[in-house]
């Protein structure tokens, strides 16, 4: 096998990102050179299938490469992560065999992985990883466990490597609304020997209108049930679909205000009503000393504010149904404020009844 003849394989999609990549150019962290010299990457076509209910969608590349040279095994590298059911590969329509890489095709000095071996040496709790440069200035660590390579005896002239996966979608969990997306790694392809042209066609059928691309507009009119793009130069790192949920009014108008807000609004009525308890309590016992309904309003009143928020929270939660995000998981530690906020709220409601009182003899 001839090292100048590797292609890197990159593929992710969600959690699992996809894409051809040629190998790393130099200067990358941890890793030597390995330039596919012979092979010329003429075309890029990728179909993006989204199933209903926008959850999975299904990824169909089709790499046009050009050899230089016939005859030898050209070993083909790639990564791939959790991935719904089978992840195929077709060289001229051919079915390939994927691998895992095995330790013996990484170490040896004639491996024609021997220049990742620098890449391979990083080790965390028993795992073996390598890093790779997805951007100039930024890389990943991907698990050695995760890489798997196939062989193919190609002939010199024009081929057709296709790749099939099914993606899981990635979920954006730190708003109030999950936003979904289906991501898809473009930037490997600036380390090509040549980048010939992408085409991207998008079938929508999950059913929602709202789905959107960070591709701009199609080639023709604008992002319908199918869309279509052609490009003759990265138009983005990474490549997404994205989807966030319509909510209804009133769940929006929640959000907008607040469950902060909405708990001093609920806690300023209950405030006015308990000091409205104390007026009427007073006007009937000035000359006792203590009031219980200072002091059972004061244990009890704090309570129900704290419980306005947790309240708004479920409450909004329920409206957003399924599309709610998990990052509010925690809102009920709110009650650990309750000691402080029970001693604060005393003091001002024994201060309030000290002046009815005494506005009262």
């Amino acid at each position: 096998m001839k090292t100048k003849l590797l292609i890197f394989l990159a593929l992710l999609a969600n959690i699992c990102q996809g894409n051809m990549a040629s190998p790393l150019r130099s200067g990358t962290i941890n890793s030597n050179v390995l330039n596919s010299k012979d092979v010329s990457i003429l075309q890029e076509h990728m179909d993006v299938r989204i199933f209903k209910g926008f959850k999975t969608a299904q990824f169909d590349i089709v790499y046009t490469i050009k050899t230089e040279i016939g005859g030898g095994q050209i070993p083909l590298l790639f990564l791939a992560k959790e991935y719904k059911g089978d992840f195929k590969v077709w060289v001229d329509d051919q079915l390939v065999n994927i691998k895992e890489i095995p330790n013996y095709i990484i170490k040896p000095k004639d491996s024609p992985f021997a220049n990742f071996d620098n890449s391979f040496d990083y080790t965390e709790s028993g795992y073996n990883y390598i890093k790779i440069n997805w951007t100039d200035n930024g890389h990943n660590l991907y698990k050695l466990d995760d890489l798997k390579y196939f062989e193919a005896s190609l002939k010199k002239g024009n081929h057709k490597i296709r790749v099939s996966y099914t993606a899981n979608v990635w979920v954006y969990n730190a708003e109030w609304v999950k936003e979904y997306s289906f991501r898809y790694a473009l930037a490997p392809a600036a380390y090509w020997k040549s980048f010939g042209g992408l085409t991207i066609t998008i079938i929508n059928e999950s059913g929602f209108d709202s789905v959107t691309t960070n591709l701009g507009n199609p080639s023709e009119g604008k992002f319908a049930a199918i869309s279509n793009w052609k490009f003759n130069k990265l138009p983005v790192d990474v490549f997404e679909i994205n989807y966030q949920p319509v909510i209804g009014k009133l769940a929006s108008f929640l959000i907008a205000i607040d469950p902060f807000w909405l708990m001093i609004f609920c806690g300023l009525l209950l405030t006015l009503f308990h000091i409205w308890l104390i007026y009427r309590y007073r006007k009937s016992n000035l000359t006792k000393r203590i009031s219980w309904v200072v002091i059972a309003g004061g244990i009890l009143f704090p309570v129900l504010i704290l419980c306005t928020y947790i309240a708004s929270y479920v409450a909004i939660q329920n409206l957003l149904g399924e599309d709610a995000s998990t990052r509010m998981g925690y809102y009920f530690l709110i009650l650990g404020f309750y000691p402080i906020l029970v001693v604060i709220y005393l003091f001002v409601m024994i201060l309030v009844d000290w002046l009815v009182k005494k506005h009262l003899l």
